[in-house]
């Protein structure tokens, strides 16, 4: 269709695009957040436009509290998946997760949190076997730590049913680590994210590769790249 630019939202808000996908018909399907016209913060954003930047469908998902849609996956029959997080309260927010049809209507959502965690996010979603949701991103514990890689997978037939999920990293008040991208290679969750190793003054980052096995959760591999 040609190259071309555009913007959406209004002159009024602020929006904010963190994922895109590509709809079987050519559509482009966009995911992020807005705060117009909101009950209160942000809401999540989902925008679906035609090759030549027309918008077919715009929806806000979320309540009074802030919200945010980071990532989307397209689904084989129809419809989307998207991740991000929601804010249940002042002090804790989950990871969010909800199943759109093609005209971008709720068909079901829930939201998860590692153990009793105060805050965890999603950040990107693919579908292993079975269509089950594979989501990375981060979790932390209390307000004095730092946040950890976090992983699950969800039943595709139920997404508040939880095959399993892992905490990854091991944070502490200087360590941390998130999850920010994730593939499915020779049965194995790839997750792409970052590590750090110490906060404050002198602190560093590295990119992370952790392999989790798709049946448990369970360690395959993981390394980290960067330099000391």
């Amino acid at each position: 269709p040609g190259r071309w630019a555009n913007t959406f939202g209004t002159s009024t808000s602020n929006e904010m695009g963190n994922d895109v996908v590509l709809a079987p018909d050519g559509d482009y399907v966009m995911a992020g957040t807005t705060d117009s016209g909101t009950a209160g913060g942000t809401d999540g954003w989902i925008t679906r436009v035609t090759p030549t930047a027309k918008t077919k469908w715009s929806k806000k998902f979320g309540g009074k509290n802030n919200e945010s849609v980071q990532g989307l996956v397209a689904l084989p029959g129809g419809g989307y998946i998207f991740v991000g997080s929601k804010a249940i309260s002042t002090t804790t927010t989950k990871l969010w997760v909800m199943r759109l049809d093609d005209t971008g209507a709720k068909k079901d959502e829930a939201e998860h949190t590692y153990s009793v965690n105060v805050e965890s996010s999603g950040f990107a979603v693919t579908l292993g076997p079975g269509g089950d949701p594979l989501i990375t991103g981060y979790t932390r514990a209390t307000s004095g730590q730092r946040e950890t890689m976090y992983a699950l997978r969800l039943k595709a037939s139920n997404l508040k049913t939880k095959v399993w999920d892992q905490d990854i990293g091991g944070a502490s008040a200087t360590r941390g680590a998130r999850g920010s991208a994730v593939v499915v290679v020779n049965n194995t969750m790839v997750i792409a994210g970052s590590l750090a190793e110490k906060a404050g003054l002198g602190a560093t980052t590295d990119g992370w590769i952790v392999g989790r096995d798709l049946v448990k959760g369970g360690h395959v591999h993981s390394a980290p790249l960067g330099t000391a």
